[in-house]
């Protein structure tokens, strides 16, 4: 019982610290709760609370090796998930200026792809392969229990919807949206630039390491 404990006390604060980190799921996050709304920002989180959940399965049973043993896999999907996210970042970039009234009525997105965008954005980033299987090589031992890595795993995955749904309801307030709508033509050239930028720096980095 101890050594698990130990390991949610380790595990805990250093998840929290690497998924409070500004990276493509906030930028997408934010942007989808300033432009669509409430309803739609909560899709999206749970979108990327699940892919989270994926990522840390799959560490369990060993995908980062596989990435590390197959390195032309692992450069497919870097370079697939740097041409999503520049996909996403032009779309931001060329997206026209919200009219008054035009937020909360989900600016062109669906429900279905609000949730599918924030998933795909977190299955094609390889950082949180290598991210889940560094944690869990690192703590993991033969030692600890399946009840207590089954219990690791749903606490992260609640704590990943919780700090999404966190964002995506403050960023769809008024206090917020409001000077987003005055200003939505820039924010989304420079959303999208960022957006666009990761996703470049993502795909570079399957050809020089």
């Amino acid at each position: 019982m101890k050594i698990s404990v130990d390991l949610l006390l380790a595990i805990l604060p250093i998840h929290f610290a690497v998924m409070v980190s500004p990276g493509p799921n906030s930028v997408l996050l934010l942007t989808t709760a300033l432009s669509s709304g409430r309803s739609n920002a909560m899709r999206a989180a749970l979108g990327i609370a699940v892919g989270t959940l994926v990522w840390m399965v799959g560490a369990m049973v060993g995908v980062s090796v596989i990435l590390e043993a197959l390195p032309a896999l692992g450069l497919a999907l870097k370079i697939v998930g740097g041409g999503y996210l520049i996909y996403l970042g032009v779309r931001l970039w060329k997206a026209d200026k919200l009219k008054p009234g035009a937020l909360g009525k989900g600016n062109g997105s669906s429900q279905g792809n609000c949730f599918r965008r924030g998933l795909i954005a977190n299955l094609t980033n390889p950082k949180s392969a290598a991210y889940f299987g560094s944690i869990f090589a690192a703590f993991l031992t033969k030692e600890v229990p399946v009840v207590a890595l089954t219990i690791m795993i749903w606490l992260l995955f609640l704590m990943s919807i919780a700090w999404h749904v966190v964002l995506a309801t403050t960023f769809s307030a008024n206090a917020f949206r409001d000077p987003y709508l005055r200003h939505s033509g820039l924010i989304n050239r420079i959303a999208g630039a960022i957006l666009a930028a990761l996703g470049v720096r993502l795909a570079a980095s399957a050809w020089i390491g």
